[in-house]
């Protein structure tokens, strides 16, 4: 069978949609974590604008994914000091 279903785009889409879903709820999981909403917010517009870069162009889903991953990294980063330094 093999993996020669992924050709069609009618089928790719709704992978997407899948894994920037998963990319969103991990970043919503973080949230609770960290207690800062950055990554989450630059996450889902980094996830908005793979999904328009589909019908814009390459550069656009590239610049969006570079922006996702950028979040992810982001979001495991220890979470800030409620506490001034010093």
């Amino acid at each position: 069978m093999g993996a020669g279903f992924l050709i069609n785009d009618l089928i790719r889409l709704p992978l997407l949609a899948v894994a920037l879903g998963v990319a969103i709820w991990g970043l919503a999981r973080g949230v609770k974590r960290r207690r800062d909403r950055r990554a989450l917010w630059l996450g889902t517009a980094a996830s908005a604008g793979m999904a328009a870069g589909i019908f814009l162009g390459a550069w656009m889903v590239w610049l969006a994914a570079v922006v996702l991953v950028g979040a992810s990294i982001g979001n495991l980063l220890p979470a800030p000091s409620a506490e001034p330094l010093g």
